[in-house]
């Protein structure tokens, strides 16, 4: 079981979870609005180092940890391959990005989605697609789009 960690709150508050929903604006489109977005603790290509390295981040001693519930239905990207049975929104198209229907993930009963990017001992050759296919999903990261999952910890 993983544990995960989430920073910018020093909690998991659930009255304070915004529903997963598909982004309309054109800022970035393929990422949706809402849900909760965490990454594995002590994942080199997490968003701790992500952020460190990419923006310098400090203030990054907010955080809470987490595992996820046992029953949780995870989707996990480890390349394009795994993003073809998914649904793929109507409205968007574009032979180089995939568009997700993340409102139907939700409606299909996914809890929530795992991204592995990097380090992945799969077919590291398509990484790169990945990465571009999922443009703006810069680091290894899990997407919660189901907040009864969250199972949090104060221990540790």
């Amino acid at each position: 079981m993983s544990l995960y960690i989430h920073y910018g709150s020093a909690a998991f508050v659930p009255r304070y979870f915004s529903q997963v929903t598909n982004r309309e604006s054109y800022d970035c489109p393929i990422k949706p609005s809402g849900g909760l977005w965490a990454s594995r603790v002590g994942d080199e290509f997490g968003w701790y180092d992500f952020c460190k390295s990419e923006f310098k981040s400090v203030g990054l001693d907010t955080y809470f940890r987490f595992l996820i519930t046992p029953a949780a239905r995870v989707c996990h990207l480890y390349s394009c391959r795994d993003l073809a049975p998914l649904p793929h929104r109507n409205d968007r198209s574009d032979d180089m990005f995939h568009f997700l229907d993340f409102e139907q993930m939700v409606r299909d009963g996914w809890d929530a989605i795992e991204l592995h990017l990097y380090g992945s001992e799969d077919d590291l050759d398509d990484e790169e697609d990945l990465s571009l296919a999922l443009c703006g999903w810069d680091c290894n990261s899990i997407l919660i789009m189901n907040p009864k999952i969250v199972s949090p910890l104060t221990h540790i």
